[in-house]
């Protein structure tokens, strides 16, 4: 699942589309158990590469929803899709997306990009893999499939007390105790 938007130059889905490809035409997973959903405006372009990768049916763009109803598509799904940036200048940004994803407690794959700052997120939270290749995207998908083939789910292995640092909470004790640093 992917709450959010696409940019066709810096954030788009092509190497999880030619994963998904890839693997379905090995049988290394069955088609009919994937069901990749995008919520968000609807893309011409992101509807034209789904079918030039044969994905119909398998990858589904719906309207975009409320902040509380992407927070419950988050929390409902197997895995959460980073489309990391790919701008290779622009190493340092945390978008919200990646705040939501941790506080919905769902693995995340992000993919694509360049190493950054999702990266050590990802590293030092344990909420996720980084695949910034094709191969790399395959290898997480299908590890991935298999733990939910053979559990029905495929389990959040995050580190918790790592995790809350991040929620608004943690940030919010940390930024307090850096003005309490600065003012004495």
């Amino acid at each position: 699942t992917y709450t959010g938007t696409f940019d066709p130059r810096l954030r788009e889905p092509s190497r999880l589309f030619a994963a998904l490809r890839n693997l379905i035409a090995q049988e290394a997973v069955d088609r009919n158990d994937i069901d990749v959903r995008f919520y968000g405006p609807h893309l011409p372009w992101v509807t034209e590469m789904i079918e030039r990768h044969g994905l119909s049916g398998v990858v589904k763009q719906h309207n975009p929803v409320s902040l509380r109803e992407s927070w419950e598509r988050q929390r409902e799904s197997q895995v959460l899709l980073v489309p990391k940036w790919e701008d290779a200048k622009e190493p340092g940004i945390h978008s919200l997306k990646i705040f939501e994803y941790l506080a919905a407690r769902r693995p995340v794959l992000a993919v694509g990009g360049h190493p950054d700052v999702v990266d050590d997120l990802l590293a030092e939270t344990k909420a996720g893999v980084s695949a910034p290749t094709v191969e790399a995207v395959e290898k997480a998908i299908k590890e991935l499939y298999d733990e939910y083939k053979a559990k029905g789910q495929v389990t959040f292995r995050g580190d918790e007390a790592t995790i809350d640092q991040y929620s608004h909470r943690g940030m919010a004790k940390r930024f307090a105790e850096l003005l309490d640093r600065l003012a004495s």
